[in-house]
């Protein structure tokens, strides 16, 4: 629903361990560090750490078929999740002509954490809980000796597991569009004894 009083945090943290780290670059499509000459791929893995919190005035939920359990109705007011976890997966940088790339990396996993609601009239819910976790990045673009350019999209999918019949979605999307230049360092100077 789109309602003024409903807001949402969200922090999270990602750490990417590139098994093949000599043959294939992360870098090289993302933040333009490195260069990829050839085509390659690799498996990553990724523990990742995530906190998230939904507030509203009054209830962000009410049906009549979700139950905590046969007894207690879910009208929550406040939802909060904090879990963390490990994806695995594997990403492949095309490269054509040296300079061209399309880059593609899928990170399915699972996190794990505690989850809390609250309801409107202030009763409190807690649950440890097993949450779904998906991770999808995309770049595409020309990375030369002197100029890059291209566009990355990063997709973070994350679905939380409140109760047995309560589940909430929620995409964090970031594309950036990009243009750079590499320019020459004039080589240091070290020290000389005299």
């Amino acid at each position: 629903p789109v309602r003024a009083d409903i807001s949402t945090q969200a922090f999270g943290a990602n750490f990417y361990y590139v098994f093949t780290h000599r043959r294939f670059s992360f870098r090289a499509a993302f933040i333009q560090t490195e260069r990829q000459l050839r085509s390659a791929g690799s498996l990553l893995l990724m523990p990742t750490f995530n906190y998230y919190r939904v507030t509203g005035d009054s209830a962000l939920t009410a049906h009549a078929g979700l139950t905590l359990n046969p007894s207690e109705s879910i009208a929550f007011s406040y939802g909060r999740a904090v879990s963390a976890g490990l994806t695995f997966g594997y990403a492949h940088s095309f490269v054509i002509r040296r300079h061209w790339f399309a880059l593609v990396a899928v990170l399915p996993g699972f996190t794990a954490g505690t989850n809390r609601i609250r309801t409107p009239a202030g009763e409190e819910f807690s649950r440890e809980r097993s949450n779904l976790r998906g991770h999808l990045r995309l770049a595409a673009g020309y990375n030369g000796p002197r100029w890059f350019v291209g566009l990355s999209s990063t997709n973070d999918l994350y679905d939380i597991n409140f109760a047995r019949d309560l589940r909430l979605n929620y995409l964090i999307t970031r594309t950036y569009l990009f243009v750079g230049r590499r320019f020459e360092m004039p080589r240091m100077l070290g020290n000389r004894a005299k």
